[in-house]
């Protein structure tokens, strides 16, 4: 199978997840996320990478919650390093980069969604479309 985007989030925003996901998939966007798309049976590292191999971009949510966690950080190295797709980011929080991240990340333009996540997630759509 093949996905538009892969979502990389903390499993702590899964509000957040549920609202990109379900516009961009709204939207005719096919979306990868692993609380709803992983097969607890088999294994979960396999299956992101198959998963990131077969989307044409990564959203990352950006937030203090994602920015921590080290297997978000996995993801956007993976995706990065191999993948050679875009990547964009929807922000939840206003918070610096985490150091092993800001050097993939320092340099793309975010989409805020700090004032009106519905602006945001208009913006994030369009984006994903261009």
């Amino acid at each position: 199978m093949s996905y538009t985007a892969f979502i990389s989030h903390s499993n702590k925003d899964l509000k957040a997840l549920h609202a990109v996901r379900e516009y961009l998939e709204s939207k005719g966007f096919s979306c990868f996320a692993s609380e709803r798309d992983l097969l607890h049976n088999a294994g979960w590292q396999s299956q992101l990478v198959e998963a990131m191999d077969a989307s044409s971009m990564l959203v990352y949510i950006h937030s203090k919650n994602s920015n921590v966690s080290a297997e978000v950080g996995r993801e956007i190295n993976y995706f990065a390093d191999k993948c050679h797709r875009p990547i964009l980011i929807y922000r939840l929080d206003d918070v610096p980069y985490n150091r092993d991240r800001a050097y993939y990340l320092q340099s793309i333009n975010y989409i805020d969604s700090l004032v009106n996540p519905a602006d945001g997630l208009e913006q994030l759509a369009s984006n994903v479309k261009h």
